[in-house]
Formats: C-alpha cells, sequence, structure tokens
C-alpha cells in the first residue's frame, strides 16, 4: 500500500539523479504495478509504457516482461481487452522463454482473471490448467494453489457445479499442506461461502466467513473487504 509507494518513490528519487539504468526501468515498472493493484488503471498505463521504452533503449528483457504484463492487464480490466490480451499473452511467452518463473505464473495469473471477467471461461479454464501445470512443474506452490482455486470458481460460475464441489477437497489440501500467501486463503474462504450460499446453506456460509474474519482484518486489499462482507450479508439475509 502507502508504505510500498513510499519505497519507489525513494528509490525513484535516487535513481532518477544517475544515468538511465536497469534498476530504474525495474523500479518504473513496479510502480506500475502498484498503481494496477490499486486499480489506478490509467497511471498503471502511464508507468508501464515508460518502463517499457526505458526497457527498450537499455535491451532489459526482463523489466519489458513485468511492464508488459502490468500494461496489458490494466488495459483489460479497464475495458481494451484485445489489446490487453496481445500484451499479457506477449509478456507470457517472452517470460516462459527466459525461465522467468515468478513472472510466467504471474502472466498466467493476469491472463486467467482477465478471460474470466470477459466471460471467456474455456479459455480461463485452459489457462488456469497450464498454470497449475507449470506451477507444479517448477515448485511455485502459491501459483498451484492459486490455480485451483481459480479451477473451482470458473467451474462454478460456468454451471459445472458437482466438478467445482469435488474440487474442494483438493484445493483445502493444498492450502494446508503448501505455504500458502493470507491472500489466497482469503480468496478461498469467499469461495467457498459464496457456493454455500449459493445452496442455501446459509449457516455454513456464516461459519466459513466469521472464521474468516482474522484474515479479512489484515488484508490490504478494499477488493476483498468487500466481497467477503457481500457474502456475509448474504448468509444473514438468508438467515433471517
Amino acid at each position: 500500500g502507502t508504505t510500498a509507494f513510499r519505497h519507489f518513490e525513494l528509490a525513484l528519487a535516487i535513481l532518477e539523479e544517475r544515468p538511465e539504468s536497469v534498476e530504474l526501468a525495474h523500479t518504473i515498472s513496479g510502480i506500475s504495478r502498484l498503481y494496477m493493484l490499486a486499480c489506478e488503471y490509467t497511471q498503471a498505463i502511464h508507468w508501464g509504457e515508460r518502463a517499457l521504452a526505458l526497457a527498450d533503449r537499455l535491451d532489459a528483457e526482463a523489466v519489458s516482461v513485468h511492464a508488459l504484463n502490468n500494461v496489458g492487464a490494466s488495459l483489460g480490466l479497464s475495458g481494451q481487452w484485445d489489446r490487453g490480451l496481445a500484451m499479457m499473452r506477449d509478456s507470457l511467452n517472452r517470460a516462459l522463454s527466459l525461465t522467468l518463473i515468478y513472472d510466467a505464473s504471474r502472466a498466467y495469473y493476469n491472463l486467467i482473471e482477465l478471460l474470466q471477467m470477459m466471460g471467456n471461461y474455456a479459455q480461463a479454464r485452459a489457462t488456469a490448467e497450464e498454470l497449475f501445470a507449470y506451477a507444479t512443474r517448477v515448485h511455485a506452490s502459491h501459483y498451484s494453489s492459486s490455480a485451483l482455486v481459480r479451477l473451482m470458481e470458473i467451474d462454478w460460475l460456468s454451471g459445472r457445479w458437482a466438478d467445482a464441489l469435488q474440487r474442494r477437497p483438493e484445493v483445502i489440501d493444498w492450502l494446508t499442506s503448501h505455504k500458502s500467501m493470507m491472500h489466497l486463503k482469503l480468496n478461498a474462504t469467499i469461495l467457498f461461502s459464496q457456493i454455500h450460499n449459493d445452496l442455501g446453506q446459509a449457516q455454513m456460509a456464516r461459519q466459513e466467513l466469521e472464521d474468516g474474519l482474522p484474515l479479512i482484518r489484515s488484508a490490504p486489499e478494499q477488493h476483498a473487504l468487500i466481497l467477503h462482507l457481500g457474502e456475509l450479508l448474504r448468509a444473514y439475509d438468508l438467515l433471517v
């Protein structure tokens, strides 16, 4: 959040006093990513395009991969789907060719999110399956878990309800037996509660959400808080 922005701004002020460098390009792309995560897409695109131009001058391919993902995701999430998808796929292909594990995993994940938002569930599911296979192969367990949560969500939203329910034990196993970040566990909690509410199992949804309150209290993302509270209100309403 604000702490990350403050550190990036400090780094930017130092690096801009010196000749152009790969470190400066990385910093600018990092600022773009922070704006993307804050849903400030115009700023994310502005800083990302600046990073791309600098990376091109410096032949800094790793920075280009990172910035393409930021700009592509921001374009897509702001409604410019075709341009966004093209840039994100470019980022993914370059990351895979350079064996940049984090960037490839992140590109897969953001691509899934955009395809899902577009309602293209078939491609979203195929991409999530690719991410699971890739992340498992390179031992990126967080992204393996992320892919499973996404697959369960895609199955539920696209009407493959039995498949979604069958995935739950596997998702829980991955979240408990592998190191998973807080936001991933929170996403799974919200998904499980949504499914319980959709099935009329309001008491189970309420319990799931109340058990997840320690997670939501420490979550930095307002989007997650809104989703969590929305499902909790649905559960309370169904219980009245």
